[in-house]
């Protein structure tokens, strides 16, 4: 009775691990394939989503993504919580959903008001009376405008509002039929910098943001730099105050643990491969003291996010060091160390921006398309050594914003030379 006993326990045992290991094979070949809510193909959601979606496929065999164009940041909700997408890419401040569940931040965003020359619009109250495109109704830009503009006394009866495509708004800013454009856009987004190169339309800043946190708690004071869209001829010509909000990334609750935390580790472990085809994922960065937006984190995010949080003596090293440096040096040595770090960081951004200087000149005279090549190559370079060096703290996110100016600028150049080569190539050289 007793080997009987013993012979059916050892079965059981088998058996369970049996199930178990089937359990775990299936599991690992188990392919996710999940749908991304993004925003107009012209836009910087769309954009991004693509490169994210070629950065997890190429480190993960059993996750995929499909890319999904949309109206807004109010559709993408909608198809989250329809299960029509899986993640979503939303912008602060938009009213969510209970099945939403937030995966990471992404870049910030600044509003963008352009308006025709010749209008006379200096800021949002002297649209009383013109014709202003906003982007369609279920975008986050266009609940972006209606949370601000009664703050500059706009009321639905004293200006015109036209919701329409970007690429359509546009269009019609250059053909007279609007008098202002109104968008929330990452900076030196690719669409308005081709409109403000035609000369007929210009930047408006956005002033007041402090009183406009009082009703929209989620705007951020930020600003365009000079040159931004431009360095030659710097477009703008001087720096712009604008208020500023944050892109979500976002993911239905059901969503498994196991794809999102997937996700989340490719798109942090291997940011310097997705800043190459998106120069603006840099400014991704850990979750922190960033405000919520009122959406919980996903397990699977929070899984990835634990195992990053570092340990009591990493945590606390510079508490540490400044308390023996104090003991050691005193007050005087420390401040002698500090502005000698701070100069060093300072002559590291400056070292990077004067490489981009050189690719710069590289670029004058008569070029051939290698040589073109050549410059592209190169900046991408520099750039993955200075995220290099923001990531390892070798470089401070003030001399990085400065860098990243400058480089958008030199590949700007590189671009605008292509195109005229491109152009010589098919039509001759000009008379």
């Amino acid at each position: 009775m007793t080997s009987r006993i013993t012979i059916a326990i050892v079965l059981i045992a088998v058996l369970a691990a049996v199930v178990f290991a089937v359990q775990t094979l299936q599991a690992r070949s188990q392919v996710f394939v999940l749908q991304v809510a993004t925003g107009a193909k012209d836009g910087d959601y769309y954009a991004f989503a693509q490169a994210l979606k070629s950065l997890v496929e190429r480190h993960n065999t059993n996750v995929r993504l499909e890319v999904f164009e949309s109206e807004g940041s109010v559709q993408n909700f909608e198809w989250l919580e329809s299960d029509t997408t899986q993640l979503a890419i939303v912008q602060s401040g938009t009213p969510t959903k209970p099945s939403g569940r937030t995966l990471a931040y992404l870049f910030p965003e600044v509003v963008h008001l352009i308006v025709r020359n010749g209008t006379c619009i200096r800021g949002l109250a002297d649209l009383r009376g013109k014709r202003v495109a906003l982007m369609p109704q279920g975008s986050g830009s266009y609940l972006l405008f209606e949370a601000i503009r009664g703050h500059f006394g706009l009321e639905p009866n004293n200006f015109t509002a036209l919701p329409m495509p970007s690429k359509k708004a546009y269009a019609a800013l250059l053909a007279g039929q609007v008098d202002a454009v109104f968008r929330v856009i990452s900076r030196g987004n690719p669409a308005t910098a081709k409109l403000l190169a035609t000369g007929k339309a210009s930047l408006v800043g956005i002033d007041q943001v402090e009183s406009l946190r009082l009703t929209v708690p989620y705007l951020e004071p930020s600003f365009l730099p000079k040159g931004t869209y431009d360095g030659a001829q710097p477009i703008p010509p001087s720096d712009i105050p604008v208020a500023g909000v944050r892109a979500v990334l976002l993911a239905r609750s059901d969503v498994p643990d196991e794809a999102i935390q997937a996700i989340t580790r490719t798109l942090f472990d291997f940011r310097s491969e997705l800043v190459q085809s998106y120069p603006r994922a840099a400014q991704i960065q850990l979750p922190g003291k960033l405000d919520t937006i009122g959406l919980p984190f996903h397990p699977g995010a929070t899984a990835y996010y634990d195992q990053k949080k570092p340990g009591f003596l990493e945590r606390y090293t510079d508490q540490i060091g400044l308390f023996f440096s104090l003991l050691l040096a005193g007050g005087s040595g420390l401040l002698q160390l500090r502005t000698w770090l701070l100069n060093r960081l300072k002559n590291r951004a400056d070292e990077y921006n004067l490489e981009l200087l050189s690719i710069l000149e590289l670029l004058e005279g008569n070029l051939k398309r290698d040589d073109l090549e050549t410059a592209r190559t190169r900046l991408l370079e520099v750039l993955k050594r200075v995220v290099g060096a923001l990531d390892t703290d070798q470089i401070t996110p003030e001399g990085f914003q400065s860098f990243s100016f400058t480089w958008e600028a030199a590949m700007a150049q590189v671009r605008h030379r292509e195109a005229m080569l491109s152009r010589t190539e098919r039509h001759g050289p000009e008379d």
